[in-house]
């Protein structure tokens, strides 16, 4: 005979449905811990926008390292698209649905796409949600020995464009190059379709006399003696440049200085890292604490030391208010670039008329 309790359950009923709140408690305490696990089973793909030069694939693949020890729950994949100068990279980000983890590490070439346009750009870099940034981009202008160029008033004089061997046209280092032309009465020409070892061959050839980038793109050349700093474009906290190459900021007026404000600020948000303008508010504070967390620690400090890639970092939060303040100075920004953009382009064809 079944014997019931006072609720109408048996004995053995009851003893089952103590075992299974029994379990059930213990499910419930295990989805609570993995609840608070940041971003626990999810799958984050980490696009890497550039060629390989400025170190920009050694600054992404350290620190994805050591964020998948600070997300120890999440899988994290690397895919280089180094097409477009990070372009693609960034569309991919910019295009993520809601709920899709793509993050991503690109040059800040579109900063000046963005600026230089009368019309609506395909996708705002004010519209990322960003993570962080790693480092400050050293920029600097270096000559080839062969080139017979040993300073600014040396290319200044040379009588014909010297040809800088670039990725794109429409590139950072071309937009800047233009600048500089406008801005020093100098003649550079960028001449697409270099990648890395191409524009390493050009300079050791003589076929380019110089190169506008990062410091650590060209430090191997450097190393070599191959080529030379004749420019810095922007003070960095601990230079690897010689600070007895001038500064570009020391050689423009005051009232001709609004695009040396542009190339400081996209110099001082190198190595940025951006989430999807769809990524949701917790995932997204999840993914700026786990960046806080990797460059505050002592064996990712030291590892970056290793590679002597230089880190000066800053959170999301002081990067996105820095983009948005950035956006906000378009109008000025965009007509003196405009202005110096017309005047390079000139001046790389040979015309210094302007």
């Amino acid at each position: 005979m079944r014997v019931f309790n006072r609720s109408g359950f048996s004995r053995r009923a009851a003893l089952l449905g103590g075992c299974g709140l029994g379990l059930g408690l213990v499910l419930a305490g295990r989805g609570r811990a993995e609840a608070e696990i940041p971003l626990a089973g999810r799958r984050i793909a980490f696009l890497i926008g550039n060629e390989g030069s400025g170190g920009y694939e050694t600054y992404a693949r350290v620190f994805a390292t050591h964020l998948a020890r600070a997300l120890p729950e999440s899988s994290i994949s690397i895919e280089v698209v180094p097409e477009a100068d990070g372009r693609l990279a960034a569309k991919r980000i910019a295009a993520a649905r809601e709920g899709e983890l793509t993050i991503g590490l690109f040059e800040t070439a579109l900063l000046y796409s963005e600026i230089e346009s009368e019309t609506a750009t395909a996708f705002s870099v004010g519209a990322f949600n960003w993570i962080g940034k790693l480092a400050v981009d050293e920029r600097v202008l270096v000559a080839g020995t062969a080139s017979g160029v040993r300073s600014i008033d040396d290319l200044e004089a040379r009588a014909e464009p010297a040809i800088f061997p670039a990725s794109t046209i429409v590139s950072r280092s071309a937009s800047e190059c233009y600048v500089l032309n406008a801005l020093l009465g100098l003649s550079i020409k960028p001449v697409p379709g270099y990648n890395g070892g191409q524009r390493a061959l050009a300079m050791l050839s003589g076929e380019g006399q110089v190169i506008l980038g990062s410091y650590t793109s060209q430090s191997k050349l450097i190393d070599q003696g191959a080529v030379s700093v004749i420019l810095r474009l922007n003070e960095v906290p601990a230079p690897q440049a010689p600070t007895t190459a001038p500064l570009l900021r020391s050689l423009v007026t005051p009232e001709r200085s609004l695009p040396v404000d542009l190339i400081e600020a996209a110099a001082t948000l190198g190595r940025w890292i951006a989430a999807p303008p769809s990524v949701a508010p917790a995932d997204l504070d999840a993914l700026r604490a786990a960046f806080d967390k990797v460059v505050s620690n002592a064996e990712y400090r030291e590892e970056m030391r290793r590679t002597e890639l230089a880190v000066d970092p800053l959170g999301g939060a002081e990067v996105q208010k820095r983009v948005r303040a950035l956006l906000d100075r378009k109008t000025d920004l965009q007509a003196a670039l405009a202005e110096a953009g017309r005047c390079g382009r000139l001046r790389a064809d040979g015309e210094r008329t302007c």
